[in-house]
């Protein structure tokens, strides 16, 4: 998995140059990013960013980086348990 900085900082370019279209804000910014590629930036739905952050619903492009880097730093996690078990099973056999 890439540093988050290595995420970030592409996201962060995208969204700056998709709000400066007439009628663009964050939230649709965000949302053309997720469809164009939902591998990289993930779509902050409502109840995403209440599970990820807790009972923030700001739609901004501060408040969306924070979500990219929740999500990323659970992921790790998640691979991290995942190797752990699998590590349990190896040495059960």
């Amino acid at each position: 998995m890439p540093p988050i900085e290595a995420i970030i900082a592409p996201l962060e370019a995208e969204l700056n140059e998709l709000t400066v279209l007439k009628g663009v804000g964050p939230a649709t910014a965000f949302a053309v990013l997720a469809a164009y590629a939902p591998d990289v930036a993930p779509f902050m739905s409502t109840l995403a960013m209440v599970a990820a952050l807790g009972n923030s619903k700001q739609y901004t492009l501060k408040q969306y980086l924070v979500f990219v880097e929740k999500l990323e730093a659970k992921a790790k996690v998640d691979a991290l348990k995942d190797k752990l078990e699998d590590y349990e099973q190896q040495m059960e056999e």
